[in-house]
């Protein structure tokens, strides 16, 4: 038990450093104003509502180009908003980090 002990205040430890790292305080600064922005819901909204068109008529064997080419406006639109630009950058980092945090552990139970 007292190994468990040792191994979860370890993992508490790295789940703090990650929170407190510059790139996820940056990402939840960017969350909360991409949630703020109007403009940016609204396209990631309509995003998803053609997107269920669009499962739904793949589902039905339908023609779905239209809602591909209406679905790639919205999102060159999206790509043209730095503050979304910026906020799937910080998101990928860490993303990234996530990764090679579970890469590691990972690595570390295989080796045990």
């Amino acid at each position: 038990m007292e190994n468990y002990e040792y191994i979860k205040d370890k993992f508490d430890e790295v789940i703090e450093t990650l929170k407190n790292s510059y790139n996820y305080q940056k990402y939840l600064e960017l969350k909360k104003e991409m949630l703020a922005n109007d403009k940016i819901n609204k396209l990631i909204n309509e995003i998803k509502t053609i997107q269920k068109d669009l499962v739904k008529k793949e589902y039905n064997k339908l023609d779905f180009s239209y809602e591909e080419t209406e679905i790639n406006k919205r999102l060159e639109i999206l790509d043209s908003i730095p503050l979304y630009v910026e906020y799937n950058k910080y998101q990928s980092l860490v993303n990234e980090e996530l990764t090679l945090i579970k890469d590691k552990i990972n690595n570390y139970i295989d080796n045990i």
